[in-house]
Formats: structure tokens, sequence, C-alpha cells
């Protein structure tokens, strides 16, 4: 951990950032659409920025890593979500950076912004998901997986 924090202060963009944030932020919203009570907690808020910062911990802070991670576990739905609800409480619409930080030596440490395509795509997703659990709510059925018998193959590696 020691070194991790060693590594941000020697990142110029990540030291500054995280000395202006307002760390463990939370914000309640009630979505417009579908009456839902939505809540985030960001790492951290510049405030006087209006940014969200997001800390990941990760095994290669590289580009390429990040961008496979970021899409595997849906980073930009997450961060859709921090920002509508940043919206809907402040009424200004917020950044959202992802400072990542390797947890082997050198704790090599990387600031990412995802792009318009990926904003994009993260606000479609994130309201097909706000719908979809309205709709769960509201008939009691939530929906997983099949619910009749399926067939399963081994993968290719398996056999």
């Amino acid at each position: 951990a020691q070194g991790i924090i060693e590594q941000i202060q020697l990142h110029p963009y990540a030291r500054d950032l995280l000395a202006d944030a307002v760390p463990e932020v939370t914000m309640l919203a009630i979505d417009p659409g579908t009456g839902l009570l939505v809540k985030m907690r960001a790492d951290g808020i510049c405030d006087g920025h209006d940014l969200i910062l997001d800390l990941k911990t990760a095994q290669d802070a590289s580009y390429e890593s990040f961008a496979k991670n970021a899409g595997k576990f849906r980073y930009h739905l997450q961060a859709a979500l921090y920002r509508w609800v940043y919206r809907l409480v402040c009424e200004r619409t917020p950044g959202f950076l992802h400072i990542v930080v390797e947890t082997e030596p050198p704790y090599a440490v990387a600031v990412y912004d995802l792009d318009e395509e990926a904003v994009k795509a993260g606000e479609q997703r994130m309201r097909v998901g706000l719908n979809r659990w309205a709709e769960c709510q509201r008939t009691g059925v939530w929906t997983s997986y099949p619910r009749e018998i399926v067939s399963l193959s081994l993968p290719r590696w398996a056999l």
C-alpha cells in the first residue's frame, strides 16, 4: 500500500486530482423515468471542477490492458451511472476519470478519460438496465438464467 501511495504522489495528475478531491462521496437521486432511487459512491469528487474520480487497482495499468478490463467489467456503465446521478443532484454534468494503479512494483500509475463512444455506450446500457430493474420490481419477476434445461458444451480448450 505504501508503494502505491508513493507512486500516486509521483504522478503529477493523479497526485493533484486526489489532493483536490473530497473522498468517498455518496449521492442519491430518483430516476425521473422509473421512480427508482439510485445511489452512487464515488472514490472522490473534485467539486470545484465537477469531476468524479474512480481509483482502480490492476495487474497491468497499460492502455491496452485497462481498455480490455474497462469493457469486461463495464466501467463505462459505472461512469455513466455516476455522472447521471451527479447531474441529477448538482444540475451540472461532471467529467469522470479513472486513476489506475498497478498492484505490483513498480506500482505504475495511469489516468484515463473514457472517449465519447464509450460514454454514449455506457449511457445506453445504463438506461436499459434501469428500465429492466424497474420492470422486475414492478412485476416481481427477476429474470436471470433460462428456466429450461440447457445443453452445455465444454469450451474447446477443455476437450
